[in-house]
């Protein structure tokens, strides 16, 4: 949990308008991890430019927690990205008015409870 606060007062210093995490789990989200689940979800289907920026969003954050915050070499063992894209995308489909950074954290959890 240190190491999660340590990156959130790092980002802050590098990006001034980032906002802190308040009493509610309430964080600033940027880029594509604000985009909603079904948009994510066409975008994949049609394999526009969309959907590789979204990706990229995805493997950011999956790497920015593993160095930051996972007491290992990375959360996702096998370190698939496509594997992940589908966990997102699964995520996704049955939550699609949810953010793309809701089904990263969501991802997360579940590669936690899988070690």
């Amino acid at each position: 949990m240190a190491r999660l606060w340590l990156f959130v007062f790092l980002l802050s210093l590098w990006a001034p308008a980032a906002e802190a995490i308040d009493s509610h789990g309430k964080y600033g989200i940027f880029g594509s991890g604000q985009v909603r689940c079904n948009q994510w979800l066409r975008s994949r289907e049609l394999k526009d430019s969309t959907s590789y920026r979204d990706a990229a969003w995805v493997a950011g954050y999956v790497t920015a927690y593993n160095r930051w915050v996972f007491k290992g070499r990375s959360v996702h063992p096998e370190r698939d990205e496509e594997s992940m894209m589908a966990m997102i995308d699964r995520f996704c489909t049955e939550n699609p008015m949810d953010t793309v950074s809701g089904a990263a954290e969501s991802m997360i959890l579940e590669l936690l409870r899988r070690q």
